[in-house]
């Protein structure tokens, strides 16, 4: 496990005790939330150093349980928990 994906599964545990906890704030896991997205982008900006763009179509698998886990496993644009896709926000 590297830096980044220990740095993300600790905010993984700090959001899932947020949840979990009846005195906790939505500012509270909105900013976990926050940070768990800066980990996303530096994952990244890591995989398109070097020849400057991706080796793969592939979103990797950190990144697929990071968002389905901020997301609740649900599409953030209707709410919907059938046939999720991961998808590039800038296409391939």
């Amino acid at each position: 496990m590297d830096d980044l994906e220990a740095e993300l599964m600790a905010q993984l545990r700090q959001i899932d005790a947020l949840r979990s906890d009846p005195d906790s704030r939505p500012a509270d896991i909105a900013r976990v939330k926050a940070k768990i997205d800066r980990v996303i982008d530096r994952r990244n900006r890591q995989l398109e150093r070097g020849t400057g763009q991706r080796d793969s179509r592939v979103v990797p698998q950190d990144v697929k349980i990071a968002v389905t886990l901020r997301d609740r496993g649900r599409c953030v644009q209707c709410g919907s928990d059938f046939d999720l896709q991961f998808d590039h926000i800038v296409p391939w």
